[in-house]
């Protein structure tokens, strides 16, 4: 399992914490919530894209610019940024090849060793 160093945003706490309130031991992990019960179905993909819109909307974020999709492209461009090795993000991620997780690559080092950086300006 990997532990995150801050409890508050550790994502084996989150989840832990999550099975425990949620009573989920088997089946989809993420079910939707009615009348505060969970449901048996899964969380469809556009549950998902409407709590993304929804949580961005809340802190201000110009939600035109997020989706769904904005998770998956979020941890590929932070671990990127990190210093994780590309092979081992494509297989977390499943990308079926290096040349699609370059999109994300290129983007996530577009200032890191940019000699503007150096000119003390």
């Amino acid at each position: 399992m990997c532990f995150g160093d801050n409890e508050d945003t550790c994502p084996v706490k989150a989840v832990t914490n999550w099975m425990k309130a949620s009573g989920v031991s088997t089946g989809a992990l993420f079910k939707p919530v009615k009348w505060n019960k969970v449901q048996e179905l899964r969380l469809s993909d556009k549950a998902v894209a409407r709590m993304v819109k929804r949580y961005g909307a809340d802190i201000g974020l110009d939600t035109s610019k997020f989706s769904g999709h904005s998770l998956r492209a979020g941890l590929v461009t932070s671990a990127i940024q990190a210093g994780v090795d590309p092979l081992d993000v494509q297989r977390h991620s499943g990308h079926a090849s290096l040349d699609m997780l370059k999109r994300y690559i290129r983007d996530a080092t577009v200032f890191r060793g940019n000699p503007t950086s150096k000119l003390g300006l």
